[in-house]
């Protein structure tokens, strides 16, 4: 029963998002394979980031990292999250943490991701709270494709 509601939501969801070139020949043209390998990590990445913050865990480079190459079957590095962050600067919140003599790349979503990505606004410093809600996540995955 919940599933049918949480697909229903999904669903409804995916009709509210237009693609940003919805009504040209953009929207119908292929990733080249680099990109659609930097859109599977990115997608991966946030998967990691709601999983860690739903165990209330810091989502340090390190932890994100074992899960997206488990998800992805894929070696994931620093060169990579460069590379998401050059494409789109807006999607997460970094900063490097000294902790116990080393340092650790903290990532977090800022809480006006939508409003970022409709706006194209300054991202908020502010993280999610708890978890990243689906709708939020479906909307990243759209616009970075």
């Amino acid at each position: 029963m919940q599933d049918e509601s949480q697909q229903q939501e999904d669903q409804e969801m995916h009709e509210d998002i237009q693609p940003k070139y919805s009504n040209s020949l953009l929207a119908t043209l292929a990733l080249s394979e680099k990109f659609a390998l930097l859109h599977k990590f990115q997608a991966a990445v946030d998967q990691s980031i709601n999983l860690l913050m739903s165990r209330q865990q810091v989502s340090t480079f390190n932890r994100i990292k074992e899960t997206v190459e488990k998800s992805t079957h894929r070696q994931f590095n620093l060169v990579y999250f460069q590379q998401i962050m050059k494409v789109s600067p807006h999607l997460y919140n970094h900063k490097w943490e000294v902790k116990f003599d080393q340092h650790e790349l903290i990532f977090s979503i800022p809480s006006n991701t939508v409003a970022v990505i409709e706006a194209q606004e300054k991202p908020a410093e502010q993280p999610f709270a708890k978890h990243i809600p689906s709708t939020v996540i479906h909307k990243r995955e759209r616009y970075f494709r």
